[in-house]
């Protein structure tokens, strides 16, 4: 069979994916199988389920969509009831908030934070990228100063986005659904030296109402404002759209490495970059710098056997100390 053939026979669809679970899982084998929502779900949970499970014994499926991962557990469940080493992984959006109707099962994780990107948006990551993939030449600079900066600048940015995400849920709350991914933040925000800036000539409700199509009605306006005291009063990541996080961050990187880039020059020095970044890359390139989520901790560790292996440095593992300790006393009896 020819690569073509093999390749247009594994393409990625419901039907496929739940194939693919069908002529792989065996009780009686010790196989681990993961249902994601997309590509970047495939690097960001694998970085973590291989702390606790080995390799070559994980089978990851991109079920293309959140409905999608629902979908299949649906159908898994349906034929598998007691299917061991079955997870489920989905993004929370704003479920909580607008109170949307899915599954509950324990095989089923769902995010704290509204998105995977919310996670890897922090300064650790940041760091892991300049330490990576930033060579500078010929000069040296202390840039931990510049990183702790993020958290401050983000604070910032979650301000000037706290009316945008409130426009959203009175919209969503009302039956409609604007389409976000044509929401091009820096249409009303800016970068400067300081960090992000409205472009003041820009009303931003407007301009969300303009390019989503999706206008306010009669009455709605107060609705925004007392929607954004209700957002204010929850942590920020939890409603922020993480691929709105993603623009922030890339922006605060390219804003970093432009300085960065004229003063080595000035000092007679250079920068060169061996990985580009983008919103359809980073959370695959930085995903390792992120520690593991406290309550994806807490699921992996209750669902799967973790391995006899150490934790790779810098990444937390929710009672990795504790369990090790269990099994040298095992050993020990």
């Amino acid at each position: 069979m020819s690569f073509v053939d093999l390749l247009r026979r594994s393409r990625s669809s419901p039907v496929s994916v739940l194939h693919k679970f069908m002529t792989s899982y065996d009780p009686r084998h010790e196989r681990t199988h993961a249902f994601v929502e997309g590509a970047p779900d495939l690097a960001f949970y694998r970085n973590y389920l291989e702390l606790y499970v080995d390799a070559g014994t994980l089978r990851m499926y991109n079920c293309e969509g959140k409905a999608n991962v629902y979908l299949a557990y649906k159908k898994v469940v349906e034929r598998f009831p007691d299917c061991r080493k079955t997870v489920f992984f989905v993004d929370k959006d704003l479920d909580d908030i607008l109170g949307e109707p899915w599954p509950v099962d324990p095989r089923i994780y769902v995010t704290d934070f509204y998105a995977i990107e919310n996670y890897v948006v922090c300064k650790e990551a940041v760091r892991r990228f300049f330490l990576d993939f930033v060579k500078i030449r010929r000069v040296e600079f202390d840039l931990e100063p510049v990183f702790q900066q993020l958290d401050s600048q983000l604070e910032a940015f979650h301000r000037a986005l706290l009316p945008v995400m409130a426009w959203v849920v009175v919209v969503r709350r009302s039956g409609r659904r604007p389409i976000l991914a044509d929401v091009n933040l820096g249409g009303f925000l800016r970068f400067s030296d300081s960090g992000v800036a409205r472009r003041g000539h820009v009303p931003i409700l407007r301009y969300l109402g303009r390019v989503t199509q999706v206008e306010l009605r009669a009455g709605e306006w107060r609705q925004v404002r007392r929607t954004c005291r209700e957002l204010g009063r929850l942590e920020s990541k939890r409603y922020i759209r993480g691929k709105f996080e993603a623009w922030f961050l890339l922006g605060f990187i390219r804003q970093l490495l432009a300085k960065l880039a004229a003063l080595a020059i000035e000092s007679g020095g250079s920068i060169a970059v061996n990985a580009q970044l983008s919103d359809s890359n980073f959370v695959q390139l930085l995903v390792r710098a992120v520690p593991t989520p406290q309550a994806l901790a807490s699921f992996l560790e209750f669902h799967l056997k973790p391995p006899e292996a150490t934790p790779r440095p810098g990444v937390t593992r929710a009672n990795g100390i504790l369990g090790r300790m269990r099994r040298w006393m095992r050993r020990d009896v």
